[in-house]
């Protein structure tokens, strides 16, 4: 069984990237939509 902070420490860091792309792309797109 593996260890859930194993789990997070792998994890974490790809979500966070994850959640920061989706975000910068958001913002992007509304900047973009408000001109």
């Amino acid at each position: 069984m593996l260890d859930i902070t194993t789990i997070f420490k792998e994890l974490l860091p790809n979500v966070i990237f994850f959640i920061l792309q989706n975000a910068l792309a958001c913002a992007i797109m509304y900047k973009e939509s408000e001109e």
